[in-house]
C-alpha cells in the first residue's frame, strides 16, 4: 500500500519481494526446475494496490485511504552503511537450552522444542559427537551397526537469499539399556532460528527404518 505492488519479475514472471540484506528487491521465482532467478532491482516497477470492495464494506476507513505509486524508493544511506550487529554468544547458548525440561525420562512418543540457535554443545562418546541438545545425550551414544554410524548432517546453502540452514539427525541408543532414541534438529546458521524433536523406540529395526525415511 505504501510503495505499490511490485510487478511480476521480467525475467521469469516469478514474484518480487524485499529483501534488507542488499536493500533491493529480489524475484523468488525459478528460471528451471535447478535454477533460482537473480534477478533484482531497486526499483521496480509498481502499479497501484487495489482494496477488495469487501474490506472497504467492512472498514469504512478504507473507503477514505488514498493509494499511490512512487516512482522511486529513496534509502538511507547512512542506515546501509551500518554494520549489523548479532546476538551475543552467551544468548544463543540461552536460546538453544531454554526449552529443556527436568521431567522424568520415561516412555514418551516425542516431544519438539521450538528453539534453536544454531549452535549447540557437543558431547564426545566413543569417539563420535553426540549432540547435547537431546535430552537423552548423557545416557546415551550414536549407534552403529555393521560398521556404519547413524548420524548425518545436511546443508543447504542459498547465496542469493543469504540463507545457509542444516538438517541434523541422528540415532542414539541407551548407554545400558535397549532404548534408542531418534534426535532431529533443525535451524539456520548464525540465527535463533531452529528446533528439534525427539522420538523414542524399544525396537532397533523401527528406529533405523525411521532413521532411514
Amino acid at each position: 500500500m505504501v510503495f505499490g505492488v511490485c510487478l511480476p519479475c521480467p525475467k521469469c514472471g516469478g514474484q518480487l519481494s524485499y529483501s534488507s540484506t542488499s536493500r533491493s528487491y529480489r524475484c523468488e521465482g525459478q528460471i528451471s526446475e535447478y535454477t533460482k532467478c537473480t534477478y533484482r532491482d531497486a526499483n521496480p516497477k509498481r502499479k497501484k494496490f487495489v482494496i477488495p470492495k469487501e474490506m472497504m464494506e467492512e472498514c469504512s476507513y478504507l473507503k477514505k485511504v488514498k493509494v499511490n505509486v512512487l516512482e522511486k524508493r529513496v534509502y538511507n544511506e547512512a542506515i546501509a552503511d551500518e554494520e549489523v550487529v548479532g546476538p551475543s554468544d552467551q544468548f544463543k547458548y540461552l536460546g538453544s537450552r531454554i526449552m529443556k525440561t527436568n521431567e522424568e525420562k520415561g516412555d514418551v512418543e516425542g516431544k519438539s522444542i521450538g528453539v534453536g540457535s544454531g549452535m549447540s554443545q557437543q558431547l564426545i562418546k566413543n569417539g563420535t559427537i553426540v549432540d547435547q541438545e537431546c535430552e537423552y545425550a548423557d545416557v546415551s551414544h550414536v549407534h552403529s551397526r555393521n560398521g556404519v554410524l547413524y548420524t548425518v548432517v545436511l546443508g543447504s546453502v542459498d547465496t542469493q537469499t543469504n540463507r545457509n540452514s542444516y538438517y541434523k539427525l541422528q540415532l542414539l541408543k541407551h548407554d545400558e539399556k535397549p532404548n534408542y532414541y531418534l534426535f532431529r534438529s533443525w535451524g539456520r546458521v548464525g540465527t535463533m532460528i531452529g528446533g528439534n524433536k525427539t522420538e523414542n523406540f524399544r525396537n532397533e529395526q523401527n528406529a533405523v527404518e525411521a532413521f532411514e525415511q
